[in-house]
């Protein structure tokens, strides 16, 4: 039989891919559902990475509340290896618009 130099034989084909690999789907299917949403009032929410000693700074504000709270806002720290000490992490250094302090810290050696 007659064929073209430009086409290609037919029993040669492509190489098969690889199967599809769903795993990314849970893990944005997890964030969305374990999200906390705002369901009143409206909230300002800042996360900022630092170069000091790769320090990350939260923060959120309540907008327009109701409540006459002077600084209406929350503070977040995370330190990973604060004053350069590797042996243990601060993973929340926190202060509510309460005054109230909170401390998660945990140690891996």
């Amino acid at each position: 039989s007659f064929r073209p130099s430009h086409q290609r034989p037919l029993n040669i084909l492509p190489a098969a891919m690889a199967p599809v690999k769903f795993d990314d789907l849970s893990k944005v299917a997890a964030g969305v559902l374990n999200d906390d949403y705002q369901v009143s009032g409206y909230v300002f929410k800042t996360k900022q990475k630092t170069s000091w000693a790769g320090a990350v700074l939260s923060s959120q504000v309540d907008l327009f509340a109701s409540d006459k709270c002077a600084t209406p806002a929350k503070l977040a720290w995370k330190l990973p290896s604060p004053f350069g000490c590797k042996f243990f992490d601060i993973d929340k250094l926190e202060m509510d618009k309460g005054g109230s302090v909170k401390l998660e810290a945990s140690s891996e050696k």
